[in-house]
């Protein structure tokens, strides 16, 4: 991870820290020997992908109960669904940890302000669904395509393709939007408790 990478995660995990209840409920630290063990243990040889899923698994099994763990890998990432392979992932969350990859915006995109507003975006997208955004009670404003996420202008609005990805990115941007009103209220009563 670059410099600029990580001052872009550190400070997409602190816009959403700011507005949950309760002070100190995170600490932002690094994964001790780096993630080159916890890739190798992935490593989908035929695919030239990470398996998502098992660094999630890893992180679970090693994560303490006040902690949120975060990977940002720059190799390509998968999972499974419907018992085959998707293409990839930008990042992929379970309850407390994440990983997310750069591997599709560096590869895409060729402005160095976009790609790291697009893995800002990713990071607080994943941080949401690891903290329980989308919850399977929400009624409206839900799209259910590879998960739960909002159709607000929102971080939380689903993106098939970097394109798409980029294009909420710059939308959200242009108007100062991290959470809409509806996901931002629903991740402080989650927390509030």
């Amino acid at each position: 991870m670059t410099k600029e990478e990580a001052a872009t995660a550190i400070s997409a995990i602190a816009s959403v820290v700011r507005i949950l209840p309760g002070e100190g409920k995170f600490q932002i630290n690094t994964i001790p020997g780096g993630l080159e063990s916890y890739e190798q243990r992935a490593e989908i040889a035929e695919r030239n992908q990470l398996y998502a899923d098992r660094i999630l698994t890893d992180f679970l099994f090693q994560r303490k109960e006040a902690q949120w763990k975060l990977a940002v890998s720059a190799r390509s990432i998968t999972s499974r669904n419907n018992g085959g392979w998707l293409n990839f992932l930008f990042g992929l969350s379970g309850r407390g940890v994440a990983i997310v990859s750069t591997h599709q915006f560096r590869r895409e995109l060729k402005d160095e302000k976009l790609r790291l507003l697009c893995l800002r975006r990713t990071i607080v997208h994943e941080f949401c669904h690891s903290l329980g955004l989308i919850p399977d009670s929400r009624k409206t404003n839900r799209d259910e395509r590879l998960g739960l996420h909002c159709t607000n202008v929102c971080v939380m609005r689903q993106g098939l393709s970097v394109k798409e990805w980029a294009g909420h990115a710059r939308q959200e941007e242009e108007r100062g939007v991290i959470l809409c009103p509806q996901c931002a209220g629903e991740l402080i009563s989650l927390w509030s408790g």
